[in-house]
């Protein structure tokens, strides 16, 4: 191999290895919460209704 082609190489697998720069394992990220008001319960549901 040409002298180039290894620096081409070391190159391109430096880059490859270090990736986006993000250190540690790769995780998933927590699915967004979102604040919905808590379900009425039964007896307001009766309530509303006269019952």
């Amino acid at each position: 191999m040409t002298m180039r082609k290894k620096l081409a190489f070391t190159v391109i697998a430096i880059l490859l290895m270090a990736g986006c720069g993000q250190r540690g394992p790769l995780y998933l990220p927590e699915p967004a919460t979102t604040n919905q008001p808590a379900e009425p319960s039964t007896t307001d549901v009766n309530n509303e209704q006269g019952v």
